[in-house]
Parts: C-alpha cells; sequence; structure tokens
C-alpha cells in the first residue's frame, strides 16, 4: 500500500502536478515566514482515498478506507499509544517530499501552538496533540529534533519504522548536509493527531515560544 503510494507521489511529482511549496506563517505580532526549502507538500486532509486515485473508482474508496482504519486502530489499540487520546475521526494528512538539491532545512518550529498547561487543564487530564511522520521509500527522511536551547541533531527515519512527534517537541523538516547523493526526495507521509485540548491548524507553523521569543534565535541548526 505504501508502496503504490509512492508510486503515484513519483508520477505526480514527474508531472508537476498537486504539490505546493510549505509557505505558512506564523500570525503573531510580527508576520515570521518560513524559508523557502523546497519542501513541498499535498495536503490530504482526512479524505485518504486521495491517496490512491479517483474517488470515483470504488477500489480506491475501498484502499482509502482501508488504510484509515488501520491507522485509527494502530493509534487506540498500541499499548504504547492508547493513552494519548487522539481524535482518530480527526486525523490530517499531508504527502511531503523534498524538491531541491541543496542542503537546506525550515526553521525550528512546532506544528501545533506552544500552550502552556493550567491547574484546570491538568485536573482533566488534557493530553497534548501528536504528529506523526512516516518515510514512504527506502531511502527513509530526515529531520532535525532539539531536547532543548542548541543545537539539533539530524535524525533519520528508516524505512518500515514511523516518528511520533509530541506537539511540543521543536522541529525542522528539509534536507540536512547528510554527506550522501542530494537528489533524494525523501517522499513522506505528514499526519496531524489532534486532541479535545489541542485541534489542527493548517493556517500556521509555530516559530515563537510561550514568551514570544523566535525559536529560531535559541534553537540552532548545524549539519552533521
Amino acid at each position: 500500500m505504501l508502496g503504490f503510494i509512492a508510486a503515484k507521489m513519483m508520477k505526480d511529482i514527474t508531472s508537476g502536478t498537486k504539490y505546493s511549496n510549505i509557505t505558512g506563517v506564523q500570525q503573531d505580532d510580527k508576520q515570521r515566514g518560513v524559508k523557502n526549502t523546497g519542501l513541498k507538500q499535498r495536503v490530504i486532509g482526512s479524505t485518504f482515498w486521495k491517496l490512491f486515485g479517483n474517488n470515483r473508482a470504488h477500489d480506491v474508496k475501498e484502499k482509502g478506507t482501508l488504510l484509515q482504519k488501520k491507522l485509527q486502530q494502530f493509534i487506540v489499540s498500541d499499548d504504547a499509544l492508547e493513552k494519548m487520546d487522539v481524535e482518530v475521526n480527526a486525523i490530517d494528512i499531508s504527502l511531503l517530499f523534498t524538491a531541491k538539491n541543496t542542503h537546506v532545512q525550515q526553521t525550528p518550529h512546532t506544528d501545533y501552538k506552544l500552550v502552556a498547561a493550567t491547574k484546570e487543564d491538568i485536573q482533566k487530564q488534557q493530553k497534548l496533540a501528536w504528529t506523526l511522520h512516516l518515510p514512504l521509500t527506502v531511502s527513509g527522511s530526515w529531520i532535525t529534533l532539539w531536547n532543548g536551547h542548541g543545537y539539533g541533531t539530524n535524525v533519520h527515519i528508516e524505512f518500515g519504522k514511523c516518528l511520533f512527534l509530541r506537539s511540543d517537541v521543536v522541529h525542522a523538516g528539509g534536507k540536512p548536509d547528510i554527506g550522501s547523493k542530494t537528489d533524494d526526495n525523501f517522499l513522506r507521509l505528514h499526519a496531524y493527531l489532534p486532541t479535545n485540548f489541542q485541534a489542527v491548524d493548517r493556517t500556521n507553523i509555530f516559530l515563537i515560544d510561550y514568551s514570544g521569543q523566535p525559536l529560531e534565535e535559541v534553537y540552532k541548526i548545524h549539519d552533521m
């Protein structure tokens, strides 16, 4: 199923259709743009059949429904994930690839607005949202992660594995200088896994911390 999605992606990429630059902005006191990394996406949303083709075809609808059910089942039944309280019917996906042959990475950011939990939130046991990052080809994919201020770590997500990130983890996509050929597109699937506490916001990626300080001032990027 993933091989089919990857093959369809390559066909669409070759024809130059359906994919656009990621240009989300942080709407705060200053409108902070996201630098162009050659990272392109196709928004699928919650309409999973779009991964497979024309919705008028019965088999396309069946494949989309099957993948959606498998992902939802995995989220709610896996021992490590069942307590995340993900709103499975609101899972929102995109297909991503890196178009440029240069080593350029995104501005450090989060995919959800950073939220400081109140005493009431804690009492209600509110849960932060997550994202899922799933490579679609044997090249895997790359992401830069931070566990605090300073320089990030370039992490390779191997094909056959996926990465779950909590909404407060600062990260950056793009293509790090990994010392290998640069013509890989690193096809991958990105999914928002929202909770009742944190909904999906597709109009922004978030570039500032709780105090309003730009993340890129304290979260630094260097190549491997």
